[in-house]
């Protein structure tokens, strides 16, 4: 029942503006972040091993920033 409703509610979504699917997935972005502690580990070493001259602010906004477009593109995709 519960996977019966998390379809709908994502068929949902392909119904509402663009604008409005980029702010869901800035949101989703962010929960995700902060959640997929282990993901958000790998991310970050990553980067680290790839860019060790950037300063840890640089890092974790790049980080960050894969979080939300990975949610983004994730939606964009729905939206269709």
């Amino acid at each position: 029942m519960m996977t019966r409703l998390v379809i709908f509610l994502l068929w949902l979504l392909h119904f509402l503006p663009l604008p409005v699917l980029v702010w869901f997935g800035n949101g989703l972005g962010l929960l995700l972040y902060a959640f997929a502690a282990e993901r958000r580990m790998v991310a970050d070493t990553n980067l680290r091993l790839c860019f060790p001259d950037k300063s840890e602010r640089e890092i974790r906004a790049w980080v960050i920033g894969t979080f939300i477009h990975f949610a983004q593109a994730w939606l964009d995709q729905i939206g269709r």
